[in-house]
């Protein structure tokens, strides 16, 4: 009984020494103590005063570090920006800056810019579709504008623009720098309307008729058939029509047919034509379960 007495008071003390000398490591590492009545440390932004314990300053011992400092730079952009100049002689006529080209995307048309000139002055555009040509004046005396809107243009063709400035005297800038550009069309048109499916009670004939969309470069009516709900199946208009109904002369008596109706404009784009399955509930506002 006395021997487990004894090992038990020596494991208590052995725990005893070494949380003391933990203590101590950790006390000695963050900085020890001074002899000084009052010490001065800067916590945050702050002066404070303290007898004994000393306080780190992270924004200066850590944040200081060059290895650390690095990492958080990294945070930011790590690239900067570039500015051009140019050196003109007094007489020079300053040809306009800025120039770019814009494709709307929405089909024969490019956007040309420009920055505004010095008063007194004004822009003529010259198009090319040869490059290093500088082709014909597409049009003068541009002064309060910063852009051109070239329409009527062909979708996939590649156009030249020269910008330059004409002064109140009528001599141009000599400026050579061409700007590109492609016009293309990569907006659909809007569905056809007014579809409507009309048994012509003949057992062999559906009339299927719509209103054709208002797009500017709408083509053709495009319409699908299937004996399933939910799928497109085959084309079997593709087409441009003198009217705006079809009359389908292949089906049979007694058989349920699905059409789906669909515009094309001049550039292929063919309008929504996604279907909900039939195995969906097609109210938004009912649940699907």
């Amino acid at each position: 009984m006395l021997v487990q007495k004894k090992s038990s008071l020596r494991q208590i003390a052995l725990s005893f020494i070494a949380m003391a000398t933990l203590g101590v490591a950790i006390y000695i590492f963050m900085g020890g103590t001074k002899k000084a009545e009052e010490d001065s440390f800067l916590f945050g932004n702050e002066d404070v005063t303290s007898d004994s314990t000393t306080f780190i300053n992270l924004n200066t011992s850590i944040f200081s570090d060059k290895q650390v400092t690095g990492l958080r730079d990294r945070t930011t952009e790590p690239y900067t920006n570039q500015y051009s100049g140019v050196s003109y002689n007094k007489d020079t006529i300053v040809p306009p800056e800025g120039m770019s080209v814009y494709d709307p995307k929405v089909g024969k048309k490019l956007i040309i810019y420009w920055d505004k000139v010095d008063s007194g002055s004004t822009v003529r555009i010259y198009r090319s579709e040869i490059q290093d040509k500088i082709g014909e004046v597409l049009v003068d005396k541009l002064s309060d504008e910063n852009n051109y809107q070239d329409t009527n243009l062909k979708n996939g063709a590649y156009y030249y623009y020269t910008v330059r400035t004409v002064n109140s005297e009528g001599k141009e800038s000599s400026n050579t720098k061409q700007v590109v550009g492609i016009p293309t069309d990569s907006f659909a048109p809007q569905n056809p309307t007014g579809i409507a499916i009309r048994d012509l009670l003949t057992g062999d004939k559906i009339e299927i008729s719509w209103i054709n969309p208002s797009d500017l470069d709408f083509d053709h009516i495009r319409i699908y058939r299937s004996q399933k709900e939910g799928e497109l199946g085959t084309t079997i208009l593709d087409k441009k029509t003198e009217e705006t109904k079809f009359i389908d002369d292949t089906v049979q008596t007694g058989i349920t047919y699905y059409y789906t109706i669909t515009a094309i404009d001049q550039s292929g784009n063919e309008s929504e034509k996604t279907l909900l399955p039939s195995d969906r509930n097609s109210s938004p506002f009912e649940p699907l379960f």
